[in-house]
This record gives C-alpha cells, sequence and structure tokens, in this order.
C-alpha cells in the first residue's frame, strides 16, 4: 500500500508543480501588460493572459477533483472530462519538470498508470466480459515462436513455451476479448475498430501511459510488463494483476489499492 501512495503522490506533485509554472507564466504576462508595453503589444499579451488563465484554472479543477477523490475515496463522475483535460494538459510539462528535477521518466509513467488505475477502480463500473477487450503487446510472445499472433491471436498453439498461453486461457475463462497489437498505433486502431467498454491493457510504461490518454473517458487497467531480457524481447507479466484487473470490471467491485 505504501508504495502505491508514493507513486500517486509524486504524479499529483508534478502536476501541481507544472500549475504552479503555468500560474507563474500568466503572473509574468500580468506584468507585462500593466508594464511599459505598448498599447498593440498589450493587446496581444491580453490575449496571451486569457489563454493563460483558462489553462492554469482548467488544470486547476481538473486536479483538485483528482485529489479529492484519492482523500474521499468516492468517485467524481461528473468531474471526469475535467480531471482527462487537466492530465492531457499538465502531463507533458510535469514529464519536463521532472526531467528537470532529475526523475526517471518512467517513474513517473508509472505513477501516472498507478493513479489512473486508482480512479478506474474507484468507479467500480461493471462490464459484460465480452465487451472487454484484453490489449497485448507482441513482445509477450517466444521471440523464436514462428507462428503470427498479431492481430490473430487464434495462430497461438498454446504450447505453454511462454506466458501468452495463461493469458490466453485466462481470458477465456472469463469470456474477454483478446488482441495482441504490434505497438501502439496497432493498439488503438484495435481498439477504435472493436468498441469495447472497458480495456485491460499490458504493456510498457511508456506505451500504457499514451495509450490511456489516447482512450479518454473509455476505462482502462494497465499493468505494466516485466522485461527480464530488457525491453521488447521475450517479456513476461504478474498473472495475478492480470487477473484482479478482469474481476474489477467483471464483478463491478469498487476496489482501490
Amino acid at each position: 500500500m505504501a508504495a502505491t501512495q508514493v507513486h500517486k503522490r509524486l504524479f499529483v506533485g508534478l502536476l501541481l508543480f507544472a500549475l504552479l509554472v503555468l500560474s507563474g507564466g500568466a503572473f509574468v504576462l500580468w506584468t507585462l501588460i500593466f508594464g511599459r508595453a505598448g498599447t498593440a503589444l498589450r493587446d496581444v499579451l491580453l490575449a496571451g493572459e486569457i489563454g493563460f488563465l483558462l489553462l492554469v484554472a482548467v488544470g486547476a479543477a481538473g486536479l483538485a477533483a483528482m485529489v479529492a477523490a484519492v482523500l474521499l475515496r468516492r468517485p467524481l463522475r461528473n468531474w471526469q472530462r475535467v480531471v482527462h483535460m487537466a492530465v492531457e494538459l499538465l502531463f507533458p510539462l510535469a514529464v519536463g519538470l521532472g526531467r528537470l528535477l532529475s526523475i526517471d521518466r518512467e517513474r513517473i509513467q508509472s505513477s501516472f498508470i498507478e493513479m489512473n488505475n486508482f480512479l478506474v477502480r474507484l468507479i467500480g463500473r461493471r462490464v459484460e466480459p465480452p465487451r472487454i477487450l484484453v490489449l497485448l503487446p507482441h513482445c509477450l510472445q517466444r521471440s523464436k515462436c514462428r507462428h503470427n499472433l498479431t492481430n490473430r491471436v487464434q495462430n497461438c498453439r498454446r504450447c505453454g513455451a511462454c506466458v501468452m498461453t495463461d493469458l490466453l486461457n485466462l481470458a477465456d475463462q472469463y469470456g474477454a476479448q483478446v488482441v495482441v497489437a504490434s505497438g501502439g498505433t496497432g493498439a488503438r486502431r484495435e481498439v477504435l475498430e472493436r468498441r469495447p467498454a472497458a480495456v485491460v491493457a499490458v504493456a510498457c510504461e511508456r506505451d500504457l501511459s499514451s495509450g490511456i490518454q489516447d482512450t479518454g473517458r473509455l476505462p482502462v487497467l494497465g499493468v505494466t510488463n516485466l522485461r527480464p531480457h530488457g525491453p521488447c524481447r521475450d517479456t513476461t507479466v504478474d498473472l495475478n494483476q492480470v487477473r484482479d484487473a478482469l474481476e474489477t470490471f467483471v464483478r463491478g467491485r469498487q476496489v482501490v489499492h
């Protein structure tokens, strides 16, 4: 529990830092507007100031809603769109600020995934199994396997040489859809074509964080893969985490970690 809380605090802290930076930019523009700027330049600066203030307002509202959900442990359903807009706005700046503070990018992305999973679990939305899409990266497949599973998992012989066998069996057990994507673009295409009601996605921190943002309001539970042989080759995943994600959607449990 403690580790997860630290992860969430990192993401929230960086978003707050990013919001303060935007507020500082708004203050600088304000001083220029009422400083020595000429009339024509003042009009341009005023337009920029209004834009900055709108960004700050959206970011502050989304961050406040996110923190309230964490503290109250209650879903704020009417604020989901605002939270998504705030993350979309502040996350790139937060990553840049994290780099300045020598915080590893993967650690920030992992923190974002933890926060996303927390908020999704908090809602406890129940989804019929056929409308759940289990999205898997091709690197979970054994690199020496000669069967192509991308977009056609039926080609898997379930020989047990890699974790793909257990994942397909698990999806069958729950009755969920499964697809193996070749990358982020392929994964987004599958989501658009299949139009699931919820997604359980397995991937690295980079692909998960970008994919979660791309899906908008679609509930996604992300499970980070394990990389004993390095990135993108013979990776694996904790099956219990995948099962727990499926349980969350199938049972509609309001489970938070």
